[in-house]
């Protein structure tokens, strides 16, 4: 039995195995910060023992070919550890017995330290769930462990409705696709493609509808939310859909068709192009960082309602917190982190006029179509300082695959070519204030999902925060002194 959606590498796995006769999987180091029962689960070499035996893989004779993490989600607590947990996202290459062809499976697990994967289990089992060839929903009782077999999601019932063809032709929106796919009669096959997967959390994905009379396809996107806050998004997206047709934007965002409330989905039309970190260079970066930076605060001039509010003061208490688990995790490391908490907090920036926020701006939210820039992804609006927005981006540039020197040169250029599109004067000691929030936000992000490396990644983003001021110095020609 094969899948009727397939799983492409748009996003780039951030750890994977290839299985070859001559892979001796040697066996992974320690990682610091890291409760010692969730070690394995973390690393896909010791984890293809694990993945052979599993009941799923055992009980479907599947065989192995490749394994990969691509998401994962820590959660410690200090002072009642056997709270803690930890959700990983595994992307299984498969040998199925009866098809000729290796076969990708997404398989979510929630490993616990308390027994709490029992409940789990028998709480899952009491709803709908959706068959695969590896079943639905599995219990590891000897290892804690509840895993899920996509599209069975433990906060995302309704996935299967948008992933499995058979379901999904009962939620498509007909009378938004082009001519010839109106009706569930018109289509005669529909592939399904994962874009993006946050187990609990969302999926985006791409659907290739076919006309069997006509030879002709289609494409259509879906996003799909856990809740009704994915109305919100789509409200969002209405809006400056409307804005950038009436060419009140510098830049475009995908076109939404309609919104589905019983299952949470937004149906949008594709855009063609390519994305602006494939294009971007030192030598073009001038050009397309001005367009960034105009569209941006472009983006901010605007008037949309949400009820997040980002302040400095409720950053600092965030970035407090997420630095205590830094601190539990890596002892170590603790002057570099209370050094720029202290400072951080002596240097805390007055409240500005409130903006719209994008709140999660980078690089890769970003794409190109017929020489314009599309924004992406609007689910984490808020209303705070627009540096907030421009030292996201920039503390991304800095982590991003380029040189340290191209990315700073071109942070350099964007920076400055944002301070002359943005709505409100800009304070450049606020800036600094924003870039050193954002490193350490990067940092605990990056501890949280436990990628490879993690200690030697945190410690270079504290490095970077603590020397905000002299990567950035000569953007201030005329201050003497930061903070």
């Amino acid at each position: 039995m094969s899948l009727p959606w397939e799983f492409p590498h748009p996003f780039k796995p951030f750890v994977s195995i290839h299985r070859t006769q001559e892979n001796n999987m040697p066996d992974s180091k320690p990682k610091p910060g890291l409760i010692t029962e969730f070690l394995p689960l973390t690393d896909p070499q010791q984890m293809y023992h694990h993945w052979a035996n599993w009941p799923p893989v055992r009980q479907s004779n599947a065989h192995i070919l490749d394994g990969r993490i691509l998401h994962s989600r820590y959660r410690v607590y200090r002072k009642a550890r056997q709270r803690s947990f930890i959700g990983i996202c595994y992307e299984l290459t498969l040998q199925l017995p009866d098809t000729p062809q290796p076969q990708t499976q997404i398989v979510y697990a929630r490993a616990h330290l308390n027994g709490d994967s029992a409940h789990e289990f028998a709480e899952t089992k009491k709803r709908p769930l959706y068959p695969t060839p590896l079943g639905t929903v599995w219990h590891l009782p000897e290892q804690d462990i509840t895993l899920w077999i996509f599209p069975n999601d433990p906060q995302l019932p309704h996935l299967p409705d948008v992933i499995a063809p058979e379901r999904l032709r009962h939620h498509l929106p007909y009378a938004h696709l082009p001519p010839g796919f109106n009706t569930p009669s018109s289509i005669s096959r529909i592939d399904t493609q994962i874009v993006h997967y946050y187990p609990e959390q969302r999926c985006t994905t791409r659907y290739q509808l076919h006309n069997q009379q006509t030879g002709k396809t289609a494409v259509l996107y879906g996003k799909t939310g856990k809740n009704d806050h994915t109305r919100t998004i789509y409200n969002r997206l209405q809006t400056l859909w409307t804005h950038s047709q009436q060419h009140r934007l510098p830049f475009l965002v995908p076109r939404p068709l309609a919104y589905h409330a019983a299952i949470h989905t937004i149906w949008l039309a594709p855009v063609t192009g390519y994305p602006l970190h494939q294009c971007l260079t030192p030598q073009n970066a001038p050009f397309w960082l001005s367009a960034v930076a105009n569209s941006l605060a472009a983006l901010h001039r605007l008037s949309l309602s949400t009820n997040l509010h980002h302040t400095p003061a409720s950053l600092l208490t965030e970035v407090q917190h997420k630095s205590d688990k830094l601190v539990f995790a890596y002892p170590h490391l603790q002057p570099t982190i209370q050094q720029l908490l202290n400072r951080l907090a002596m240097c805390l920036p007055y409240t500005a006029v409130p903006r719209l926020l994008h709140g999660d701006f980078h690089l890769r939210q970003l794409k190109v179509h017929n020489g314009q820039l599309v924004f992406f992804d609007f689910d984490e609006f808020a209303q705070g300082n627009p540096l907030q927005d421009v030292a996201s981006f920039i503390v991304d540039l800095c982590l991003s695959e380029y040189p340290l020197a191209d990315a700073l040169d071109m942070a350099n250029c964007f920076y400055r070519a944002y301070r002359l599109y943005a709505p409100d004067p800009i304070t450049d000691e606020h800036f600094l204030w924003y870039v050193q929030y954002q490193f350490l936000t990067k940092a605990y992000r990056f501890y949280r999902q436990q990628r490879p490396d993690t200690e030697t990644a945190v410690a270079k983003m504290l490095t970077l925060a603590s020397k905000t001021t002299t990567f950035f110095q000569h953007l201030f020609p005329h201050k003497e002194k930061h903070p």
